[in-house]
């Protein structure tokens, strides 16, 4: 359905675009690596919602 779909773009943003780049801005103690992986979210975000609009458009015809 769509909102299994919505899940897991979500998930994919929050493991694979925020949570790398926001933990080693954690580590080295740096603002910029913590915005940027909050830039790096939201640009995977719009990726992964695309791309499951995309293919959910193709199963309903």
């Amino acid at each position: 359905t769509r909102g299994r779909a919505l899940r897991n773009a979500m998930a994919v943003s929050f493991f694979l675009g925020f949570l790398p780049p926001a933990l080693l801005g954690l580590w080295l103690k740096n603002n910029h690596w913590l915005w940027g992986s909050m830039l790096l979210f939201m640009m995977m975000r719009a990726a992964t919602l695309a791309r499951a609009n995309r293919v959910l458009a193709q199963r309903e015809g």
